[in-house]
């Protein structure tokens, strides 16, 4: 009877614990991986892409010929003409209506770099999408890790409640007996009643947070979760190395800098000169013979030289701007990096001290063992009742849940040192 009783109630909270009458198991690493393809931010890759791929495309365009098509009709106060006369001559005036239809053909020789640092500017600026959304993507998996030990630890924090609110019902009969037989007071029974609403109160509490907590993972991972749903506990790991260079925030910092770089290039290559082959064919009147007063067709063919001096104005200070945005790049940078390693020396704080405090519950909780087992044998021999037995098994039970609540939070811990760090 007595290894009956002592069995039963660990099992009991286990089974509340991890929920074994739930639906499925649900890890931990498949609500991140849910939690990320169910983020919008996970689309962004295609999209990304495939603008990239049309925007050089578009880039790639100004390589072929490009053609202009043109017309005009014009009514003028005034014509070339001669106004000389010879005997059986006649020098014709040209009309002052004109009109012209005209193709302007066009083809690139050299545009001094200017499609090759579009392109280099397109290819960053989609890596610098692709770093944000995965960015976000980590904010997401931080999220998930959050709320998935949230539900672990309000379940083991419901455990707990379970064993105070069995220890106020064994107190609570005992009373009873005493009430009835006049050598307890009727107020002291009342005190245990309102301590057990307000276990029931913070019971309630505890389950109201469970239920949002994981309407919270349902949301974030796309997935429609039951109340009882059961979340296994993560197997243990230990902090990893630093890798800060894997961060997404890292590496946009990087792409923002060669951005920098690639607009600057551009600006340079927009301050070169221009070659072009062309050619032009047309329909008007007059063609290019103006002495001829009527409509004709005519062409003509080249080469072209563009060369736009205007860039040449500013090209010191835009050197010194592109210089002084990577000086402000550089300092967020900086900031940033300061900010992640205060998270990670609060995090590796936390890691150590719930390192230390679990190891202090495994002797507690060796300590209520041996007190359990003297306590069965004074239980056996008649020197020590039931309800104090279960009260030293309740302590037992209890200082194992405290113990696995401990043991959450330093996974949990771990979970998110490793993320921040960049070794996940």
């Amino acid at each position: 009877m007595v290894y009956f009783k002592s069995i039963l109630v660990p099992l009991f909270i286990v089974a509340a614990f991890f929920g074994l009458y739930g639906q499925g198991k649900y890890t931990l690493e498949d609500a991140i991986l849910d939690g990320k393809n169910n983020s919008p931010s996970a689309n962004i890759y295609k999209v990304s892409s495939m603008e990239k791929e049309l925007r050089n495309r578009n880039a790639d365009s100004k390589y072929l010929p490009q053609v202009n098509m043109g017309g005009q009709a014009t009514y003028q106060s005034e014509t070339t003409g001669l106004d000389i006369s010879f005997p059986g001559v006649a020098i014709p005036r040209l009309s002052k209506d004109q009109y012209k239809l005209q193709a302007d053909i066009s083809q690139s020789v050299w545009d001094g770099g200017l499609v090759r640092a579009q392109k280099a500017v397109n290819e960053t600026a989609a890596a610098m999408e692709t770093a944000q959304a995965e960015a976000e993507l980590e904010a997401v998996t931080e999220q998930v890790i959050q709320t998935y030990f949230g539900i672990l630890e309000a379940d083991a924090n419901a455990g707990i409640l379970s064993l105070k609110g069995k220890d106020l019902q064994v107190a609570k009969k005992r009373l009873e007996v005493g009430v009835a037989n006049g050598a307890v007071l009727r107020a002291d029974l009342r005190r245990l009643e309102a301590e057990e609403l307000t276990l029931r109160q913070r019971e309630a509490e505890l389950q109201s947070v469970r239920r949002k907590l994981i309407q919270s993972l349902g949301i974030l991972t796309g997935r429609d979760l039951e109340t009882n749903v059961q979340l296994p506990v993560p197997s243990d790991i230990t902090p990893e190395g630093e890798d800060f260079g894997s961060k997404p925030a890292i590496r946009l910092f990087a792409l923002q800098e060669a951005q920098l770089d690639n607009a600057r290039k551009s600006e340079i290559a927009l301050s070169r000169p221009k070659v072009q082959l062309f050619g032009q064919a047309g329909y008007g009147k007059p063609g290019l013979n103006f002495l001829k007063n009527q409509f004709d067709f005519y062409w003509l063919g080249g080469l072209r030289m563009q060369w736009n001096l205007g860039h040449l104005y500013t090209t010191k200070r835009d050197a010194q701007l592109t210089a002084i945005q990577k000086e402000k790049s550089g300092i967020r940078k900086q900031n940033y990096d300061r900010q992640l390693r205060l998270r990670l020396a609060a995090l590796r704080s936390d890691i150590d001290r719930l390192s230390e405090v679990v190891a202090t519950d495994g002797e507690i909780i060796s300590l209520r063992a041996e007190i359990r087992k003297s306590a069965a044998v004074q239980y056996e021999n008649g020197s020590k009742a039931i309800a104090e037995y279960i009260d030293v098994i309740n302590d037992e039970n209890e200082a194992m849940i405290v113990r696995e609540v401990h043991r959450l939070q330093y996974l949990r811990s771990v979970y998110l040192y490793n993320l921040t760090a960049g070794s996940h």
